[in-house]
Formats: structure tokens, sequence, C-alpha cells
């Protein structure tokens, strides 16, 4: 979907795990907001996307498509109207469809309460000093990472884990990540890691973003006002394909169980 095809009022709805993160349960919606091309954005878990078990993600899945409805991004309201033939093809998916349409439309108020108050700031203060204030929060952030990165200690490390049980063969399963440590950088490098596995605990690179993230902000700064500028030195690397940058159509609906441990061996 591109720039031309998004309008005013347009709400756009994704459940892909390898462009958003976690599992199809996890459903996200975008508003554009037409100044200066900002967006808000809302996500939550959702109790059944269908598939397989009921509550989407459960024993046997063997591919994404065994995971429940799959929504590529497209137009949940059009210029501030539901796209009924779009919510149609959703609920009718849904084993327990009114929820899932309350828990949409929830987002959906609260991506549109949100542009509001955006507006708002800018009509109250100006387009100039509202950018002001997002790029000193984004400065502010990149000062605290940067602070922090010169003090740890500098150098290469390395750590490893195993999952107890590769439920393929009943074997244990050795997950690794380096880290590297710079004044300016902080790699983390999962590419040493074993093929993505027939069965759900794989990580799409997005999920394993976040974990390692969570990891980063613990050892920056936990107080810190979270933004893109206090991930700046962060870098993640982990090859397509593996368990922790799972590609279509490898499963994902048991993400955490390898998302926890991106973050511990971090």
């Amino acid at each position: 979907m591109t720039r031309d095809e998004i309008n005013p009022g347009d709400i756009i709805v994704s459940n892909d795990p390898y462009l958003t993160g976690t599992h199809t349960n996890d459903i996200g919606l975008i508003m554009p907001i037409f100044h200066k091309d900002g967006v808000v954005a809302a996500k939550g878990h959702v109790n059944d996307v269908g598939g397989l078990n009921p509550g989407t993600w459960g024993p046997g899945s063997r591919e994404i498509y065994h995971e429940g409805l799959f929504i590529s991004p497209v137009k949940y309201y059009k210029e501030g109207k539901p796209n009924k033939d779009v919510i149609r093809i959703i609920l009718g998916n849904i084993r327990i469809p009114d929820y899932l349409y309350g828990d949409l439309e929830t987002l959906a108020a609260g991506l549109r309460l949100g542009s509001r108050r955006i507006q708002e700031l800018i009509d109250k203060y100006g387009i100039e000093t509202f950018k002001a204030a997002i790029e000193g929060l984004l400065e502010e952030g990149r000062r605290v990472s940067l602070k922090r990165l010169e003090e740890l200690p500098k150098g290469e490390f390395y750590a490893e884990d195993f999952l107890d049980d590769d439920y393929v063969t009943g074997s244990s399963l050795k997950l690794s990540a380096r880290v590297k440590i710079a004044y300016k950088e902080f790699i983390v490098d999962f590419s040493e890691n074993p093929n993505a596995l027939t069965h759900q605990l794989n990580n799409t690179y997005p999920a394993t973003v976040a974990a390692v993230a969570v990891t980063y902000i613990a050892i920056v700064d936990l107080h810190a006002r979270i933004s893109q500028g206090l991930l700046d030195p962060l870098k993640v690397i982990a090859s397509p394909g593996t368990i922790f940058h799972a590609v279509r159509p490898y499963p994902v609906s048991v993400y955490w169980e390898t998302m926890s441990y991106a973050a511990d061996l971090v």
C-alpha cells in the first residue's frame, strides 16, 4: 500500500507476524495523521483468529496457515467509514466474532482519540514547535544511550542456552548470541542459531528486536523515556529462515518461548 493510496480517515489493519512481530493473535491498527505524515498506532492481543485450535495458538501447528486468519495490511476503515467487505471476511473466520469486533473497534476508537489529541497539540503550539519537541525526545534518548555505552565494558561477549526439547527429535537445541559493545554501538548477533522449526517455537525478526530492546533498555536506564532515539545504537542481526528470524510460512504462535531466550541471552 503506497502513500498515495492512503486518505484521511483510513485505518489500516494487519496481524502479519513477519511484518508487525509476535503472532497472528496480535492485531495492529494504524491511522495516518495528515499533518506532516504522522501516524498513530495501537496493537492488542485478541482471543481468537481462527486456526487449528480454539484461541488460535496451541499444539499441532506446522505452518502459519494453521495459526488462524492472516491479515496483510488492508483498510479496516476507508475515509472514516467501516470497510464492510473486509470486516465480513475477518469476522467470518473467527470463532467468537463479537469479541473480536469489540476489540478492533476499541483499538480504532483509541486511534481516533490519539489523532485528535495530536492535532490539538499542533493547533495549539504550531507544527514547528511540535516537531521540535519530538526531535528533543529523540535526542534525549540518544544522549542517554551513548552516555551509558561509554560506561559499559567494551568488547565481544558470547552466551548460549538450550531449549530442553526441539519437539521434533526430542533432543535439546542450542541457542546463542554474540554481543559487541562499542562506544556508539550495541550489536547483538544471532547468526549462529539453528534453522526455523516446523512448529511454533520460532520468532519473527520484529519480535526478536523487541525482546532484545527490553534487555537493552534495562541495561541503559530502566527509567528513561522510551523512544527510537534511546534505541538508535542498538543493532540486531538474525539470518532470515532461522529460529530468531522466521519467515513465511514457518509457524510462530508460541513465539514468547524463543523471545524470552533472545532477551536472556543478552
